[in-house]
Parts: C-alpha cells; sequence; structure tokens
C-alpha cells in the first residue's frame, strides 16, 4: 500500500512502440514523469532517471515526502523526447494513495 508522505517510494515505467520494442531511452533528450493529482487537473511533471543503460525503455523516479501530499487516486505516466525529437509516452498507470 503506498500512503500519504511516503518517501523513497519507486515509480518504474517502460516506454515501447506499438511492435513492443522498448524506447531507447540512451539518447533521449528529455525524460520525466507526469503525475495527476486527486482533484487536480493539472498534471506535475517530474524528472527521471534510468534504471540502466536507457536499451531497455525503462525509466524511474523516485518520490520524495511532499509528492504523495493528499490521500485519493492518482495516475502516473512516463514521457520522453528521443534524439530524433519524436515525443513519446508510456501507458497511463493508475494507482491510490491512502491516509495513515
Amino acid at each position: 500500500m503506498i500512503f500519504v508522505g511516503m518517501d523513497g517510494l519507486i515509480f518504474r515505467v517502460t516506454l515501447e512502440y506499438p511492435t513492443g520494442e522498448p524506447v531507447d531511452l540512451s539518447t533521449a533528450q528529455e525524460m520525466y514523469f507526469q503525475f495527476a493529482f486527486p482533484r487536480q487537473p493539472e498534471r506535475e511533471r517530474r524528472d527521471t532517471e534510468l534504471t540502466g543503460d536507457g536499451t531497455d525503455g525503462v525509466m524511474e523516479y523516485v518520490s520524495s515526502a511532499d509528492d504523495l501530499e493528499r490521500a485519493g487516486p492518482y495516475t502516473v505516466q512516463g514521457w520522453c523526447r528521443t534524439a530524433a525529437g519524436q515525443l513519446l509516452a508510456s501507458e497511463i498507470h493508475e494507482f491510490t494513495v491512502y491516509k495513515q
């Protein structure tokens, strides 16, 4: 379970082409996670890191205590801009944050 104020929670997504082939993130110009918070239409952007050399399409974000400040449903999606300038996104993932 995920609780309000959790610090060090790892969010990890894989970016893939429609063929199922992973996106090579090793040369990406930009990578970020986009979170949608409860009852807030704006989306928060968080810079992300690679988990390896980037060729597997996996990127991650480690939360800080103030990222998950409210209980309720959240969504998260990974985004990258490739070296060729193409903007790609992961699937949207949903999760719930609970009061402690």
